[in-house]
């Protein structure tokens, strides 16, 4: 009876232990655009990129934009559509911010998008350039 009970209380820890997720590995909130109109037509509004970081297939993007709290912005990690052959591929993302806050405070926002869709079948890596941030990002899956 108390092997019965050790295993499953065993078990249990096992099972919990798996719900809980790394706190190192961010949750991606929302999923990458692909659309050329967007890119080139979508919104706008001023930002300022401060820092980028890719874990697994997130990438994670933290910006300075002015505003009120930031809880009326849109934001949209945008593809370009187009596929650059070189080695390793690249492709043009940019974020698109619609800011109707008409406050001027320093607002700092991390977000995280799912790079998935973006994925070039015949390769394993891909460098992104994003516009407002010099270095490229390499993106190996």
């Amino acid at each position: 009876m108390k092997k019965l009970l050790l295993l499953f209380f065993g078990l249990s820890f096992i099972a919990f232990k798996s719900c809980i997720t790394d706190s190192e590995t961010p949750m991606c909130e929302d999923m990458i655009l692909i659309d050329k109109d967007v890119f080139d037509n979508g919104p706008d509004d001023q930002l300022s990129i401060t820092s980028v970081n890719i874990t697994n297939d997130c990438l994670t993007v933290e910006f300075l934009s002015s505003g009120c709290d930031g809880k009326n912005w849109s934001i949209v990690l945008v593809d370009a559509g187009v596929v650059a052959e070189s080695n390793p591929p690249q492709r043009i993302i940019r974020l698109s911010l619609d800011n109707p806050e008409h406050c001027r405070a320093g607002i700092i926002k991390k977000i995280t998008f799912n790079l998935e869709p973006i994925r070039i079948y015949d390769a394993n890596e891909v460098s992104l350039n994003l516009e407002g941030w010099e270095e490229r990002i390499g993106y190996t899956y």
